[in-house]
């Protein structure tokens, strides 16, 4: 039989093997078994299986062939891995090659149990175990935000590194998480305690967009920890806010009083309006205005929740799980999460584990990938949610400050060695700040200047893109200055253009 998908896994991978294919349900049947390799031959239990086995068996083959190590996984969890990658959309080219050991022909049964993530910028790998590693960067600008808001936790680097198979000059650092308060079984208290303030377990607001305006939506019961409430809540507001003939600030009233009668509509109608408001149908166009399910991106020391709506009496199933953002490689966001394992909310349970999810591609997201883990979560949505803003005596030492950034172009990006450099500046919203410069030739520092107070700052970051304007306006790359702004040199190297940036506020 013709390998399934095996022209698409032949342009996934790269190569031109002719990986071979046979049907024969009874001995996969006798294996117990989806499909099972041995040698360069792959068997299948039927002529049209998941992507995710075709996938798992071609790496098998090129294991086998010797076009592939093992990446120090073992065979079973790199093969799975190598699937999990194209699953997704990812060209899985960091996980073949020389790393780890070779892999002696066998017959290899079809297990699926590994899950390898590496972040689209090659900064960062997890495998949904307590095992990750990243870019010394990324964990140095992670503790600048979790210091920040009083995180219960802190990253410490710890021995063991991972060159992703020598792909990276510089490998990457294993790194753990420190613990401040305690190790939480409840997905959600673990998550609350790692956005802060620790040990506070603090009721988190719902940043979503009713009407298509920002906004956070409290927990307005006291000490209500389900998400349910505030994604009802939004939804109410939605309905008062989303009318074309009304101005921004005749949004935010109309949502301002759906807050303040909701303790009415509450006392008189109780969790009944909650769960018929909050399991009301919403199309696609109204998930992306409200900014929620794969729309729904938490920055560092925020995270997801995921909630179940429209569940039916009598179901003991988890009503929802949340997951905090401990670090954000290039568009990607990696967690820490718990899941219940006992009845208590007071019990400790050092099941947690770290994970990597996309924010581009909607079938890498977080809520599409806790849909694909069981039917319960088919009717769900996800949210992104905070307990904490910036910290009010930080904010009130930032403020008065002025954000200076010294360009200087050793290399320029124009052939006349003169860059027409200027910045944006993004806070926060959909626009950016720009800072006009000018002329800079190769040797010469450009310094661009702001007042804080300028600018809007919901956040813990700003993200900074350069762009020269010779001619046609071409952004030559971006970079992230973290909370709480610590003095800071940074290198941009691209199209042929190399600068080196200091960042400093004064």
């Amino acid at each position: 039989m013709p390998f399934p998908f095996g022209e698409r896994l032949r342009r996934t991978f790269g190569t031109s093997i002719p990986f071979a294919g046979n049907l024969n349900p009874a001995r996969c049947r006798a294996l117990g078994v989806a499909a099972f390799t041995d040698g360069h031959g792959s068997t299948f239990a039927s002529p049209h299986p998941p992507l995710h086995v075709a996938a798992h068996e071609a790496a098998h083959q090129l294991q086998h062939r010797g076009e592939t190590r093992d990446l120090g996984l073992g065979a079973e969890r790199h093969a799975d891995s190598v699937a999990d990658a194209v699953v997704r959309g990812h060209a899985p080219r960091l996980l073949l090659g020389n790393a780890g050991h070779a892999v002696p022909t066998a017959l290899r049964g079809y297990q699926g149990k590994g899950d390898v993530r590496i972040s689209d910028t090659g900064q960062s790998w997890t495998n949904h175990t307590k095992e990750a590693y990243a870019s010394r960067q990324l964990i140095k600008r992670a503790n600048g935000i979790l210091q920040g808001i009083s995180s219960a936790i802190s990253l410490k680097e710890v021995s063991g590194t991972n060159d992703l198979g020598g792909q990276l000059d510089e490998p990457l650092r294993r790194f753990e998480p420190q613990f401040q308060s305690k190790e939480w079984d409840d997905c959600g208290r673990m998550a609350r305690d790692i956005m802060g303030p620790k040990g506070e377990d603090e009721p988190a607001k719902a940043v979503i967009s009713p009407g298509g305006i920002a906004a956070q939506v409290p927990a307005v019961r006291f000490g209500e920890k389900s998400p349910e409430e505030q994604y009802a809540l939004a939804l109410a507001m939605d309905e008062a806010m989303n009318d074309p003939n009304l101005s921004a600030e005749e949004k935010r009233k109309a949502g301002s009083k759906v807050l303040r009668n909701y303790r009415g509509v509450f006392n008189t109608k109780g969790n009944n309006w909650v769960r018929a408001q909050s399991g009301k149908a919403l199309s696609a166009t109204d998930e992306k205005r409200l900014r929620i399910d794969e729309h729904a991106i938490p920055e560092i020391g925020e995270a997801y929740a995921i909630l179940r709506v429209n569940r039916p009496d009598g179901d003991t199933g988890y009503p929802y799980h949340w997951a905090a953002v401990i670090m954000d490689p290039g568009g990607d966001r990696i967690t820490l999460e718990a899941t219940a394992d006992h009845n208590s909310y007071e019990a400790e349970d050092p099941n947690w584990y770290f994970e990597t999810y996309g924010t581009r591609d909607p079938a890498q997201t977080f809520h599409a990938v806790w849909q694909s883990k069981s039917s319960i979560w088919n009717d769900a949505h996800t949210l992104r949610m905070r307990t904490t803003d910036m910290l009010p005596e930080i904010e009130a030492r930032i403020r008065p400050k002025t954000v200076r950034i010294d360009l200087k172009v050793n290399t320029a990006f124009d052939d006349s060695g003169t860059d027409d450099l200027y910045l944006i500046l993004h806070t926060g919203g959909h626009f950016g700040t720009i800072l006009d410069g000018g002329d800079t030739a190769e040797g010469e520092t450009r310094t661009f200047t702001k007042p804080m107070e300028d600018l809007w700052i919901p956040g813990p970051t700003i993200d900074l893109t350069v762009v020269e304007a010779t001619g046609l306006d071409e952004e030559v790359g971006k970079l992230r200055w973290a909370f709480p702004f610590h003095k800071q040199t940074l290198g941009l190297a691209a199209y042929g253009a190399d600068y080196t940036l200091k960042l400093r506020l004064v």
